[in-house]
């Protein structure tokens, strides 16, 4: 997610040089800290605000909660400070400066929305299963359905489900393995049957566009391992596929 730090980059050079040039127009004195008490009961609006936010962030669950802890809170609060300035302070012109900061707040963080906006993914491929030995190797189809979440530290987390032979797999995403894989754009899933005792895990690249596994077995295959990759029109693909994908 290279495009989301770069991004945020731009946001915050454009957001030191819009700050400069507000703090020079109109002679504003630095602050100390991120923000100042203009009125003896401020500090009881911040206490209700952090709890509503909080309440929100129960109802509305863990997911993308980093980008609610980093901007959901701030802005309201900024906001907040913004009209404390402008109520009881504004002939110090420092509310100017506020709306400068909550601003650029905005714009990281629907620019953040938009970048890890969760995608859809409803599609079939046509794969290659095949067993440890190479004893077997069979063209099958695979559907793919869920949505892939990008997310800013753990990168792409996709949630849904994988068909194939007649089974189903929850298949959920844990982040990028960099213990065991240093290459970029990969992540591991556990696939765990719906209908079924079967266990496995499936590497796949960004945007799910190819992928990888294995099966700790897979009726109505007899092998106690079956691996799969595509997709994949030939064995030797799916082969050198499985290879550049899994962890060797």
């Amino acid at each position: 997610m290279i495009e989301v730090f770069i991004f945020l980059g731009l946001v915050f050079i454009l957001w030191v040089l819009t700050n400069r040039k507000v703090k020079a127009r109109f002679n504003l004195e630095e602050r100390v800290g991120f923000r100042r008490h203009v009125h003896p009961t401020q500090i009881w609006g911040e206490i209700y605000i952090i709890l509503i936010m909080l309440f929100i962030l129960y109802l509305v669950g863990p997911d993308q909660s980093e980008y609610a802890v980093i901007f959901g809170f701030i802005i309201p609060l900024g906001l907040y400070q913004l009209f404390m300035e402008w109520k009881y302070d504004r002939a110090s012109n420092h509310y100017r400066l506020t709306i400068v900061n909550i601003s650029f707040l905005i714009i990281a963080f629907v620019g953040l929305l938009i970048f890890t906006f969760p995608k859809t993914i409803n599609e079939t491929y046509q794969i290659f299963i095949f067993s440890e030995d190479g004893e077997f190797s069979e063209k099958i189809e695979i559907e793919v359905n869920g949505k892939l979440r990008r997310n800013l530290f753990y990168g792409d987390m996709f949630e849904g489900k994988m068909a194939m032979a007649e089974q189903e797999f929850l298949t959920i995403n844990y982040g990028r393995e960099n213990k065991i894989s240093f290459r970029a754009n990969q992540f591991l899933h556990t696939m765990v049957g719906l209908n079924s005792s079967n266990r496995g895990e499936v590497w796949t690249e960004k945007d799910m566009v190819s992928f990888a596994g294995k099966l700790i077995e897979l009726e109505p295959f007899t092998s106690n391992h079956v691996k799969f990759a595509g997709p994949a029109e030939t064995i030797e693909e799916a082969l050198l596929l499985y290879e550049q994908l899994t962890p060797q």
